[in-house]
């Protein structure tokens, strides 16, 4: 029997859910929605109303959590063994980060085995953590994943035919932007931006947004690739080598102007490309583009 599989994306502005069925010939869209989050109670709030609107009750549940409130750290070890990686990572972080090491809940993903480990070290406070499941369990939802934000994106975005090796993935949020680099097809630097984009057009109607002139579009893409700029070069730093992403793909608020294509190719120097999942062969559209489902 076909599993329902939901995937909830959790960020500071909105909660969306996908929900899909799986088979085999690949996944079917059933139903999408997103639920904006506003005050205090807002996910809870979210979520409730989320499941009033349709039934969104699954066989898995997968969910990601904003970015913003994890701490990454590019780090390179001796050690080439992941045991003693991991019995060493709590010690670096300590010295990096605000809090008990015994608070926080720490992984990493090794990057390159060359002369020394290149690490992607990634931790979040246990309270974190404990407040999102306890968020979603209330609405009894167990996630069997509790990602970050816009690394699934990235991880299927980098099995999908054309992608190269090296490139950048950008999400351009209400309040923040999120930027995830890439080399040698694995996640090599996460970073989010307190920068959020002009009021381009969030509705279909646009009735809550004035599109931006062309001047202050082009204010905002030079100054948030400038940021980006800067970034990759202070880790080409770190490491004492030159990073040159190939692609900059986009997606988020930002990516409903018209001219953002052209603006972020541009000022970044690099192909700019929006997202299309679409064109991944195991996500079945038809039924949605048929205006049949949900």
């Amino acid at each position: 029997m076909p599993e329902k599989i939901l995937g909830l994306d959790i960020s500071d502005d909105a909660i969306t859910a996908v929900q899909v069925e799986g088979g085999l010939k690949g996944y079917q869209i059933l139903a999408c929605a997103r639920i904006q989050i506003e005050g205090d109670d807002g996910l809870d709030d979210a979520l409730m109303e989320l499941f009033e609107q349709q039934d969104l009750r699954s066989d898995v549940y997968l969910a990601s959590i904003p970015g913003e409130h994890v701490s990454y750290r590019n780090l390179w070890m001796p050690f080439k063994d992941a045991k003693k990686i991991r019995q060493t990572l709590p010690f670096e972080v300590e010295a990096m980060v605000p809090f008990p090491v015994d608070d926080l809940v720490i992984d990493f993903t090794i990057n390159d085995r060359s002369e020394r480990s290149e690490i992607l070290a990634v931790s979040a406070r246990k309270e974190l953590i404990s407040g999102y499941l306890a968020s979603l369990q209330s609405h009894s939802i167990n996630p069997e994943v509790l990602d970050i934000r816009c690394v699934p994106t990235v991880s299927l975005l980098l099995k999908q035919e054309g992608t190269p090796d090296n490139g950048l993935f950008l999400d351009m949020g209400e309040r923040r932007s999120t930027m995830v680099l890439f080399l040698k097809r694995r996640v090599a630097l996460i970073r989010s931006f307190f920068f959020k984009a002009p009021a381009f057009c969030i509705t279909a109607d646009c009735d809550h947004a004035e599109i931006p002139t062309r001047e202050q579009a082009e204010s905002w893409f030079e100054s948030f690739c400038t940021m980006i700029e800067n970034t990759i070069h202070c880790i080409g730093c770190q490491g004492n080598r030159e990073v040159r992403p190939k692609t900059a793909f986009f997606t988020g608020v930002g990516a409903q102007y018209a001219e953002t294509e052209d603006l972020l190719t541009r000022f970044l120097g690099i192909p700019a490309q929006e997202i299309d999942l679409s064109k991944n062969r195991k996500i079945n559209m038809a039924k949605w583009e048929t205006g049949t489902g949900f």
